[in-house]
């Protein structure tokens, strides 16, 4: 993971090892530097990095607001954030202690929008890398001296850099005030303190009379410096303090960083909410169709449970036609067959009856005729154009005397009811066999 640290003439890229910051690079601001900071990115991971901005002195603004909502804070301190710095995207809001339950304290920081930086972060898209973080120095002081020493609610911070100084208040960790000078000789550092000191009482950031001063330096700088009292001292390794931030780890750097979320432009918002609707409207219809479904399943289950009763009701009529079946003596292999002729037979039931009283009829007309036995059927008769037929077989009694004169007045009854008759007899014989047949209507 590299650690880019963006100087006002150049980009270096460092490494930690065993806790201490090792340079692996260094891109002057130059046409040839950015084509060999492409290179080097080439044989980097693309994800990781953290970036520190140290091209220009940053600013920070503290106020006073009252409180509010959650988004009504929110949108409030973005549009206070645009008011104050509108020429640069790299700000951030930094809540400090509040001195009543009512308001909020606030600091506003910002860092200047530069062509340098901006060319130094297409360098970066162009190699498809996206910074971890992207940080400023006053933000890490808190987590790099809480390394080394317990901090109090309040502390000034003095820290080296090259050919400058930083004046930092930290309240509870956060970063209150800010001023940096240039050129500052290190008899005149305590001049530059007392006036630090008399500003920010002037602004309200704090009353106190007297802040614990933290000196943060290479040794040879503080050896310069006379100040009352027994400040803090951490030495650095590096003229430039910043360097030495860079040693933090990785999940120490905070999560305030450049560039804050953005807010939802208002056409974002409008987008959201019919987003929001037509998700609604999605579910309800959803849930439209849930129920129909549910419905037609219900109808369905109904329908099954029926089928099912039915089914149940013709399986105990089966068992009893069997039963009846079995009492009069049919077998199992005539049971399909009167199954299958059941159909016919119920259809043809009245012509049946009808049959049998004509036949009666005709055979009380017809005295010395014997009936043996009798077939009616009214199935396949339909390509024959036939109704029904029925099949006689008997004999003549004997004492009968005219037996062909018998059977011709028995056929003679029968057609004139509507009846076709064909007599079988054989010479010599009293039995005789019958067929008749009736017309479909």
């Amino acid at each position: 993971m590299l650690r880019l640290h963006l100087g006002d003439q150049a980009l270096g890229a460092w490494i930690v090892r065993r806790g201490e910051p090792h340079q692996i690079g260094e891109f002057p601001e130059t046409p040839s530097g950015h084509d060999e900071f492409s290179r080097f990115l080439n044989r980097q991971p693309a994800a990781g990095h953290l970036l520190l901005l140290d091209h220009a002195a940053p600013r920070l603004i503290a106020e006073t607001l009252p409180t509010a909502g959650f988004l009504a804070n929110r949108r409030m301190l973005a549009l206070r954030l645009e008011r104050l710095y509108p020429d640069t995207r790299w700000r951030c809001a930094i809540r400090l202690p509040a001195p009543a339950a009512t308001s909020r304290s606030i600091a506003f920081l910002a860092l200047p929008e530069t062509p340098a930086l901006q060319g130094w972060l297409d360098d970066l898209a162009a190699a498809s890398i996206s910074p971890r973080g992207i940080h400023c120095a006053p933000l890490l002081l808190a987590p790099f001296l809480a390394r080394r020493q317990q901090l109090t609610a309040r502390l000034l911070v003095l820290s080296q850099h090259d050919q400058a100084i930083r004046l930092c208040l930290l309240q509870q960790g956060r970063p209150a005030a800010l001023a940096q000078e240039a050129h500052v000789q290190p008899e005149r550092i305590p001049e530059a303190i007392a006036h630090f000191h008399h500003h920010i009482c002037l602004s309200g950031t704090t009353k106190a009379p007297t802040i614990p001063l933290c000196l943060l330096g290479t040794a040879e700088w503080q050896e310069q410096i006379e100040v009352p009292g027994k400040p803090l001292r951490i030495v650095t390794r590096y003229a430039d303090s910043n360097i030495d931030l860079l040693a933090l780890p990785a999940w120490r750097w905070p999560r305030r960083r450049f560039p804050p979320p953005a807010l939802p432009h208002p056409n974002h918002r409008r987008i959201a909410r019919a987003l929001w609707l037509a998700g609604s409207v999605a579910s309800i219809g959803g849930l439209a169709l849930t129920l129909a479904t549910q419905s037609t399943l219900e109808t369905r289950n109904a329908e099954i449970d029926r089928t099912r009763a039915r089914l149940r009701s013709l399986e105990q009529a089966s068992r009893e036609l069997e039963s009846k079946a079995r009492q009069l003596g049919l077998t199992t292999a005539q049971m399909p067959h009167l199954a299958g002729e059941r159909k016919h037979l119920g259809a043809r039931r009245d012509d049946f009856a009808n049959s049998l009283r004509q036949l009666a009829a005709a055979l009380d007309e017809t005295p010395g005729i014997d009936l043996d036995a009798l077939e009616w059927s009214a199935a396949d008769l339909e390509a024959a154009g036939e109704a029904w037929q029925m099949q006689l077989g008997g004999r003549l009694s004997a004492d009968t005397a005219a037996t062909p004169a018998s059977l011709q007045g028995l056929s003679e009854r029968l057609r004139s009811r509507g009846m076709r008759a064909v007599v079988s007899t054989a010479p010599g014989s009293a039995n005789f066999s019958l067929r008749l047949t009736a017309d479909r209507k």
